[in-house]
């Protein structure tokens, strides 16, 4: 069996199709495959992780320690400086964005003795001396327009010199904020889809077989991503904004870099939107009495509702999705189109003390398979169910399987 057709062993598997007609030693065998496949994706996953989140880590690194160093340049005697040379370099990256840097050589005095330096800002894990919009302090354009200015007019430039190590000394010591803000935003990104990974992975190990003809709904698990990024982002934000208005002062801290602390604020109420519903509503599945499913064929099971539902009736859509991209590598597109749908009314009825069923039975469209499981490129079937209840309105969406009338895909 070819690795691609293992993946698709698993994903039958799970959806109660593929081990039908099975005699108990090609079951064990199928299923033997499926753990290697599911240890060898797992390790691939937690790998390309680990990948992602690292590299995001060492931006929020960057960040703490690129603040700490303006915080400890706070405590430098500030003394006059007299630019000796200046110079502006400017490129373009291979993208087509412009860059710049400016360099600056300039003498002080400090405790009776001339020392010279080469550095415009306080060092923060910079290979050279060149004053750039990524680090510290003004632009570069703009930096090298003040201190050439000031070269021609001999006039004295303000600087900061380390009483400790009179030789560092530095002309610019603030941060550049708007840089300090973006770095924010990759953090959340690179950091976000590695936590993302490590949950869906763990998730994913974690399924098991529902038997044949029974599905869970999408979005089970939704809450547990929502909280994990927000267990990690939520102290991350208010410890790098927090420190960095101390360091710049709170009365001076502009009112934009307040901006990162809208991510978990959003993360914060998605988070108890997600487990606010998954206590009112459960985790609904729908058991096919026709299964499998055939295109031409007829749809008819029932939608088991772990809560009770106010609403004697339920919208439920059915739907056929095309997925299909456009364009390639950084102009690639993923576009989604609707085939078919069509809505219709269905009753609810109590299931038990705590529960609620729904009948539905639908007559599906010939020639109309599923080709591809969501969020791949193909065709799939899905079966949304709504209603509007007090509060938070119930809605559950199930992906259907439909194959061929002789039962191949």
């Amino acid at each position: 069996m070819s690795f691609l057709n293992k993946f698709k062993l698993v994903d039958e598997f799970q959806a109660g199709q593929g081990m039908d007609g099975l005699d108990p030693g090609q079951r064990k065998d199928a299923e033997g495959q499926m753990q290697q496949v599911k240890n060898l994706g797992s390790c691939l996953a937690v790998f390309v992780a680990l990948i992602f989140f690292g590299w995001g880590a060492w931006y929020a690194v960057w960040s703490f320690h690129t603040l700490w160093t303006v915080k400890n340049a706070q405590g430098w005697v500030e003394t006059e400086a007299h630019v000796v040379n200046c110079e502006l370099k400017e490129w373009k990256t291979p993208k087509g964005k412009k860059m710049g840097a400016a360099t600056a050589e300039y003498r002080y005095t400090y405790d009776g003795k001339e020392y010279t330096s080469d550095r415009p800002c306080i060092p923060v894990w910079k290979p050279n001396n060149a004053l750039e919009s990524s680090i510290l302090g003004r632009q570069p354009q703009e930096a090298f327009q003040m201190l050439d200015e000031a070269r021609k007019a001999g006039a004295p430039v303000p600087c900061r010199v380390n009483p400790k190590s009179p030789e560092q000394a530095a002309l610019y010591w603030t941060p550049n904020l708007v840089w300090l803000v973006f770095k924010q935003f990759l953090v959340f990104a690179l950091c976000g889809l590695g936590l993302v990974l490590f949950t869906v992975t763990a998730v994913w190990r974690g399924r098991r077989e529902l038997g044949p003809g029974r599905i869970q709904m999408e979005g089970a698990n939704t809450h547990r991503y929502h909280k994990t990024l927000a267990v990690v982002f939520v102290p991350y934000t208010l410890a790098v904004t927090g420190f960095a208005a101390h360091v710049t002062g709170f009365e001076t801290f502009p009112h934009w870099g307040w901006i990162p602390l809208a991510v978990p604020a959003v993360l914060v109420c998605t988070t108890m939107f997600y487990v606010a519903r998954l206590k009112k509503f459960g985790v609904s599945m729908l058991e096919l009495s026709t299964f499998p499913v055939t295109a031409g064929g007829v749809l008819r099971g029932v939608v088991q509702i772990p809560a009770r539902l106010e609403s004697p009736e339920v919208k439920a859509t059915l739907r056929y999705i095309q997925q299909y991209s456009t364009g390639r590598r950084k102009r690639r597109r993923t576009h989604k189109q609707v085939m078919h749908e069509e809505s219709r009314q269905f009753s609810t009825y109590a299931a038990g003390e705590n529960a609620t069923g729904v009948k539905v039975e639908w007559r599906m469209p010939p020639d109309r398979l599923t080709t591809a499981s969501r969020g791949s490129n193909g065709f799939w079937w899905e079966l949304e169910l709504g209603a509007k209840e007090k509060g938070i309105n119930f809605k559950a969406v199930f992906d259907v399987p439909v194959v061929k009338e002789d039962g191949g895909a």
